[in-house]
């Protein structure tokens, strides 16, 4: 998700929802791979960037297991109770892997929830009813595992 579209964010603390973890183009990437030089000449710094660079499991960079396996790991890292699948309207990469991401945390036994918006605010009444569902089906999970 592009900065500052923080709609899907804002309605879903309004639901009483926490966002705790974002892996999208502008979530976790920034912060999740640190550039380590071997050396302080030019050479030196570009490799390291272009490691750094070319280690991003960025949506349909094929073949993409590292992208399944950071989203599992932040899942369980985090602690999550369930997973919107965010994607930018008509941003083809990451919606490509919806599949794959759906049956990831299907396998998990994880609540996820697909939505796909854009820039406007025309869908919010939209997503928040789905929200406002997928919030009622994770406190049934919960309160049905208390039980």
């Amino acid at each position: 998700m592009t900065l500052p579209n923080l709609k899907l964010h804002a309605i879903a603390e309004s639901r009483g929802a926490s966002v705790v973890v974002e892996e999208s183009c502008s979530g976790t990437r920034y912060f999740n791979r640190f550039v380590s030089p071997k050396g302080d000449s030019m050479a030196a710094l570009l490799d390291a960037l272009v490691e750094r660079y070319a280690a991003i499991d960025y949506a349909c960079a094929t073949p993409n297991p590292s992208r399944l396996q950071n989203l599992s790991d932040l899942s369980c890292v985090f602690k999550v109770d369930g997973v919107i699948n965010y994607t930018l309207q008509y941003c083809h990469a990451f919606n490509v892997e919806g599949v794959k991401i759906a049956n990831l945390f299907k396998k998990q036994d994880m609540p996820l929830i697909n939505v796909e918006s854009d820039y406007t605010r025309e869908d919010s009444a939209q997503i928040r009813t789905k929200l406002e569902a997928f919030l009622e089906m994770i406190m049934a999970k919960a309160e049905s595992k208390m039980n």
